[in-house]
């Protein structure tokens, strides 16, 4: 019964609406206030009803819908204490991230079973970090510059388990957060959720001319990393570094190759073209 009067009032509120549309009227227009004044009324009216009905009052759903909105639209104020890159740079250890680093993405032909093949090295002050990598695919998809992602995690959200394993910066004078936060679960986590981006960035363009990302897509990066030190992140968050990834991405496969600076201060990636000597 309840239910049934939540729908015929929400139904309300959509008539009052195509009516004034309908009649030409203005947002201003003193009838049509009143009109989706007494609409909405009734729509809240059953709605604390069932509130009640479940225990809870409709001040208690309202503040819920507000944490859901400012998670997804908002995001936080600053940076949370929880946030990796806060603790870090307040903690005694050797195990860090530098706050501001350049990372070269170097392009070149590799040759397998004869054939040459795209791939991409990755160098730090001059030495390189990893394996040369290619796409691995049989049309390319520019999977070879994925480790930019690996960047994005690290100035957004001071996390890279990858990373921190590729440079020697696993916390071993911590031995819990060493096994709970850049062990192999860590690892796998990073590289599950970046498989996961680089194919909601192929099935969109790599986000040029996107505005939004798939609210369903963010909730879904946010449950993979619970229990990582990036979960404090919001959705908010995470559509911000995927933009700002992206970008970067597509500089790079346009020039094929550059340089990455990762600034934790900024709290971004950028790209620059690399001086040819």
């Amino acid at each position: 019964m309840l239910l049934a009067g939540v729908m015929n009032a929400a139904g309300a509120v959509a008539r009052v609406e195509k009516h004034r549309l309908r009649n030409g009227r203005e947002l201003n227009d003193r009838k049509a206030r009143e009109d989706l004044l007494n609409a909405i009324g009734t729509l809240l009216w059953y709605s604390d009803l069932i509130c009640k009905s479940y225990g809870f009052e409709l001040a208690d759903a309202a503040n819920s819908n507000m944490t859901v909105r400012k998670n997804r639209w908002k995001g936080l104020e600053g940076r949370s204490l929880l946030d990796p890159r806060v603790v870090e740079a307040n903690a005694d250890t050797p195990y860090k991230f530098d706050r501001v680093f350049d990372v070269e993405f170097r392009e070149l032909q590799v040759n397998k079973n004869g054939e040459p093949v795209k791939s991409v090295s990755v160098l730090l002050a001059g030495e390189q970090v990893g394996d040369t990598i290619d796409d691995n695919e049989s049309q390319e998809d520019f999977y070879r510059y994925h480790d930019v992602l690996h960047l994005g995690y690290i100035a957004h959200f001071g996390w890279s388990p990858v990373f921190r394993k590729l440079l020697k910066l696993k916390r071993k004078d911590a031995p819990k957060t060493d096994r709970e936060q850049d062990g192999a679960k860590a690892i796998d986590t990073e590289e599950v959720i970046s498989r996961l981006i680089f194919v909601y960035f192929h099935d969109n363009d790599l986000l040029e001319n996107v505005n939004t990302i798939d609210s369903d897509f963010l909730r879904i990066l946010s449950q993979v990393v619970s229990g990582r030190e990036s979960s404090f992140a919001t959705e908010y968050q995470w559509e911000e570094m995927l933009f700002n990834t992206a970008d970067v991405l597509r500089s790079l496969i346009n020039n094929s190759g550059g340089i990455v600076k990762v600034d934790q201060n900024a709290g971004k990636i950028t790209y620059m073209k690399r001086e040819l000597s």
